[in-house]
């Protein structure tokens, strides 16, 4: 029966198919988004290297790969595994031999679905990738309950479309099976519907098939623990780097101007206006992609060209590269350094060379040396003692040469990110050592939580997170706040330490598992009789027994308290970011480390102000006199202060003043935004009898009414 129900993933699907007429025949609702599906498909074109932005003048730098292949590299780097049965052992060594790669994938394209099936007499585990399945159903609690498979066949023109869907109804899996033919000029197409058996490969799969007694459908879904911006109430899994499109667009042009850069530096051409051919239009035919090395110059009857060599600016445009590579660092929740470059020191750099950088930078960036910007020198100062910290150590320089990190088992952590002002970190706790992929192949092969065998119930746990909202006012975010926040949360009990037994006694060994936490026995499986381990059930997984539990905490450890915590809102921070505080959360056990709140903040509207990135933008209402004859415009702050600005004769409604470093701080950095103000040109609705002969006697003084402007070839 097993075999009969799943086959393996074949080929690449170019295109999303039409969801309305897959929903329609299987007469299912779909509760993914058109736009969630959307972005599945943008960010696998990203992560493969075509972005909707590349061109032939723009070219990829892949930062989007790049920064897949080395998360995956941290988080794997130390993975070591195994399950006590000897079979399912072998089937589970198989999968995660190649981890890494499927980690890489998840990572891109924000999430993989874990499918088995049985060939030639062995299991196997299928991993599907985001863009190779459409999840059709969630539950409350984001737990997958129905998707869509896509299974496709290509012979000669002719291509074979099979469509497997599962939803699970209450403990009745229910599978369904169509099979469509079309050709490849319409592979994105379903086409006709077809019998199964009309395809040798699916001639015994059923059409319709129900299971009983099961709690979830035939695999895993593992999704990258990020939320969705394209739809916060999705619980679809998103690419690493979903918070970063716009960034990673604007490195690939700044990487594409460092090429043309390099390019044009060969030479430049000055030609006469005479010596360019025309087309049909009359216009300049220039070679293609290289108009911008030519300006075109009257030269009179001197010469015709003259070819030059210009200076190259690549300082200027690795700085602005670098720049841009730092803040996809931030949105990706990576720590500094990981793509960017931290220190001017070339990985080949000897001992000597590094002291001197060193010296140099730290004589440069130390405070007392820069009295006028003694808060960003401060930071520069760490980070040149961080980094020379590492590479000056055999050990961690050889570390960091490697995986970008001096600590690759702490993954890459990073200020800011997706959580704005705390830190995040990508590690091997980040995805819960993988007990998302592992917890499902587990449940899924009937093997109990498919976590390693080596795993100890009593060893220290880190204790949960907790999540918090905090409204913030428009000047707040603006200038920083310490808030006391106060949250309920379970606290390590009193009376017994947490021990969750009574003063003078301790918990006892289970003498049922031997403090394992688990028991070994013959289970009934999809597969059949399977020699598996499951928990414990007289001590619950934990590995020990309370005899006399505390009359406090009634065995739990914990008692449930109100807790208050000043909590420090950086400056800068916007709608929807996240503070971290690091151990406020619940506690941890068996020693382990408290958890952490995650504190989101909420904006509230500004009367006055708006905001876009770290830039503030607001309308100022100016009379027409003024607009007229120019004037000094009294322009509020959002710090409550006020400045003047003078604004020129005949500015026009609608017309874009910036008043520099009036904006928002960046956090983790000195950079800080604009303030951009738009004046509106207000015509009187009232006017006494002078100010209207006045007027009178203007407009005799000008046309009544100034001509229509034509239109260009442009607009």
């Amino acid at each position: 029966m097993f075999e009969r129900i799943v086959n393996f993933i074949k080929g690449a699907i170019s295109k999303m198919f039409n969801t309305t007429d897959i929903a329609k025949d299987f007469n299912i609702d779909i509760s993914t988004s058109d736009e969630v599906l959307s972005a599945i498909e943008r960010w696998s074109n990203i992560y493969n290297g075509k972005a909707p932005w590349l061109n032939e003048e723009i070219k990829s730098l892949h930062v989007a790969k790049t920064i897949c292949e080395k998360v995956a590299k941290a988080v794997t780097i130390e993975l070591k595994t195994k399950v006590d049965d000897k079979e399912i052992d072998k089937i589970y060594q198989r999968f995660i031999k190649n981890i890494r790669t499927n980690t890489e994938y998840a990572l891109g394209k924000g999430g993989m679905f874990f499918k088995p099936f049985y060939s030639n007499g062995k299991i196997k585990v299928s991993c599907i990738q985001a863009d190779k399945f459409i999840p059709t159903k969630f539950d409350s609690t984001g737990e997958l309950l129905g998707a869509i498979f896509i299974d496709q066949i290509t012979r000669g023109r002719d291509v074979y479309t099979r469509l497997e869907y599962q939803e699970l109804e209450d403990t009745t899996l229910k599978i369904k099976n169509k099979a469509y033919k079309t050709t490849v000029h319409n592979s994105n197409i379903l086409g006709a519907q077809i019998m199964l058996s009309q395809v040798p490969e699916w001639a015994n799969i059923q059409e319709e098939l129900e299971i009983n007694n099961v709690n979830r459908l035939l695999g895993g879904y593992f999704k990258i623990p990020i939320a969705n911006p394209i739809d916060n109430t999705s619980p679809v899994g998103v690419a690493i780097f979903a918070n970063a499109i716009d960034t990673l667009a604007e490195i690939d042009k700044q990487f594409s101007r460092t090429l043309w850069e390099y390019e044009g530096s060969e030479l430049a051409i000055d030609v006469d206006e005479t010596a360019f051919k025309k087309d049909d239009d009359g216009k300049d035919i220039l070679p293609k992609g290289k108009e911008r090395l030519y300006r075109k110059i009257d030269f009179g009857d001197e010469k015709t060209w003259n070819v030059f060599s210009p200076a190259i600016r690549d300082t200027a445009l690795f700085n602005g590269l670098n720049e841009l590579l730092r803040q996809c660092e931030s949105q990706c929740g990576l720590a500094f350094g990981t793509i960017s470059k931290i220190e001017n020191v070339e990985k080949t750099a000897t001992d000597d060379e590094l002291k001197k950088a060193y010296r140099r930078l730290a004589k440069k960036y130390h405070p007392d040396a820069n009295p006028d910007n003694k808060e960003e020198a401060e930071a520069k100062f760490k980070e040149v003692n961080e980094a020379y910290e590492v590479l000056s150590n055999p050990q961690k320089r050889k570390m960091y040469d490697q995986f970008g990190t001096a600590d690759p088992s702490q993954g890459f952590g990073g200020a800011g990110g997706p959580f704005g002002g705390g830190t995040y970190t990508y590690s091997t706790s980040g995805f819960d050592g993988f007990s998302d992929i592992f917890g499902d192949l587990g449940d899924l092969f009937g093997f109990g939580t498919g976590r390693s065998s080596a795993r100890n119930p009593n060893a220290p746990s880190k204790g949960a997170d907790l999540k918090y909202s905090v409204n913030l006012t428009f000047e707040e975010a603006y200038s920083g706040v310490n808030k006391e926040i106060n949250i309920t949360r379970n606290e390590k009990c009193p009376t017994c330490s947490g021990t969750g037994a009574k003063p003078g006694t301790h918990p006892e060994t289970c003498s049922i598992c031997g403090g394992k936490g688990t028991v070994t026995k013959m289970q009934t499986t999809l597969l059949g009789q399977m020699r598996v381990q499951t928990t414990c059930s007289n001590c619950h997984g934990t590995g020990k027994v309370i005899k006399d539990v505390c009359d406090t905490c009634l065995g739990k450890g914990t008692v449930r308290k109100q807790a208050k915590i000043n909590l420090k809102i950086p400056a800068g921070i916007d709608d929807g970011q996240t503070v971290v505080l690091r151990g406020e959360g619940e506690p941890g056990t068996n020693g382990g480390p408290n958890g952490d709140i995650y504190v989101t903040v909420n904006l509230k509207r500004h009367s006055i102000f708006t905001r876009k990135d770290d830039n503030v933008y607001c309308d100022i209402p100016i009379t027409f006199t003024q607009a007229t004859l120019g004037a000094e415009l009294e322009i509020p702050l959002v710090d409550g202060t006020k400045t003047t600005y003078k604004i020129p004769e005949g500015t026009q409604t609608g017309t874009k003043f910036t008043i520099k470093d009036k904006g928002f701080v960046h956090i983790n950095s000195g950079y800080r935004g604009n303030l951009i103000f738009t004046v509106q040109v207000q015509v009187p609705k009232r006017l006494s009898k002078e100010q209207r002969d006045l007027l009178v006697e203007l407009a005799k003084t000008m046309n009544e009414q100034p001509p229509v402007k034509k239109r260009g070839i442009f607009g």
